[in-house]
């Protein structure tokens, strides 16, 4: 039991750090809150050693909240629980291991729940005995315009790209399935979905209409990526649809830390395709608008959309509806969600799915050991609250 729990709590810890493309540590402290509520379910756990990942200066916080942890439940075995220092950019490297590797030890039972798993991984995993959940998320790849640099500059332009994806190609190619084409900002799961007034699906000829009444010349443009797996195949496919729209596209990949130092930077770059997923903090509609299109780092200088007439009423929209209730208050995030698919600055191209393994039934488990209670759920970390480790 020591070494699931150790594996399980490492991964939820650091990946609700870091997968969600923001500088928010402080959600390391959150998946503890939850994985200490998770533990109300064993009666007894022996000796256990676990490994907190945290950012440098979240290290003293990280030590006091541990130490309150063991306080807590020294009563159900002899914990020990290691502080480690993480920065952002090195957590996966510190974390997640290959996925051929991760694959593996899943299958065999030395883990027994498995975050993300790839689409190539399921059919292996479920014939190995694994319970699968496939759960629909928030959790984006968006694309981004350099909205201070022409011709991205004009809302004619970007909807044309927009449009001339082919957004199911990717689908089907990339994620085997597994996600889904952005009819809204929210995923169509979500409470609070209302399908925009523009939904872009595949229209070659709209795309090229749009270019001729904008007026511009479709020329060389640099398409920025993240080294995400998942935007590496849909950047292929993107590259396809806007050479065929008149630009030469050039492909430029590197990692996210790297790739928003160079934008911060002051790089004018053209298009960014890249993953992000602030539902890891909730799903509350002004969480997840207030992320992308609040007054910060990504609409002042990313995107900067700040100065625009549009962005002033999506924000008199979004306070009018923190203040509403009820009917009005969803009339009120209907109208932000049209603004931001009619002007396309940043956007969801697809809300992928996210996919768990688990061994749910000890007697069929290679170890003889399974987890009783264990969900997935629709964004980067797993909970565990409410599971409980059983025996064969």
């Amino acid at each position: 039991m020591k070494k699931q729990l150790s594996l399980a709590m490492a991964a939820a810890m650091a990946l609700s750090l870091a997968a969600c493309g923001g500088s928010q540590s402080g959600s390391a402290a959150e998946t503890a809150s939850t994985s200490d509520a998770t533990t109300e379910a064993a009666a007894s756990w022996g000796d256990v050693t676990l490994t907190m990942w945290g950012a440098e200066e979240d290290q003293t916080m990280l030590r006091e909240m541990a130490d309150a942890f063991i306080e807590e439940n020294k009563d159900k075995g002899n914990i020990t629980i290691n502080i480690g220092a993480c920065s952002e950019a090195d957590t996966k490297d510190n974390i997640l291991t290959d996925p051929t590797a991760r694959v593996t030890a899943q299958q065999e039972g030395s883990t027994l729940v498995m975050e993300l798993v790839t689409a190539d991984a399921v059919d292996q995993l479920e014939s190995a005995g694994c319970k699968i959940d496939n759960v629909q998320g928030f959790g984006t790849r968006f694309i981004m315009f350099n909205v201070a640099k022409e011709p991205w500059n004009n809302v004619k332009v970007r909807q044309a790209v927009m449009y001339a994806l082919d957004t199911e190609k990717m689908i089907t190619n990339t994620f085997a399935g597994l996600a889904t084409a952005a009819s809204c900002y929210l995923p169509k799961s979500f409470t609070n979905y209302h399908e925009a007034s523009t939904v872009y699906k595949t229209d070659a000829k709209k795309a090229k209409k749009l270019i001729e009444e904008s007026g511009i010349t479709p020329g060389d443009i640099t398409l920025r990526t993240t080294d995400n797996e998942q935007i590496k195949g849909m950047a292929a496919q993107v590259k396809n649809d806007l050479d065929a729209l008149g630009f030469e596209v050039t492909i430029q990949t590197d990692t996210s830390p790297a790739t928003y130092a160079a934008i911060d930077g002051g790089e004018a770059y053209d298009i960014l395709l890249a993953p992000g997923d602030p539902s890891c903090f909730g799903a509350d509609p002004d969480l997840l608008l207030n992320w992308w299109y609040g007054d910060n780092v990504w609409m002042q200088t990313r995107c900067p959309w700040k100065d625009s007439a549009e962005w002033a009423k999506l924000h008199g929209l979004m306070d009018e509806a923190l203040a509403a209730e009820g009917d009005e208050q969803q009339k009120k995030w209907n109208e932000c969600f049209d603004i931001i698919a009619d002007n396309a600055v940043l956007y969801p191209v697809v809300h992928v799915k996210t996919v768990s393994a688990s061994w749910d039934d000890p007697s069929t488990a290679p170890n003889g050991e399974a987890l009783d209670g264990f969900k997935g759920i629709g964004t980067t970390s797993m909970s565990f609250r409410g599971v409980a480790t059983v025996k064969a």
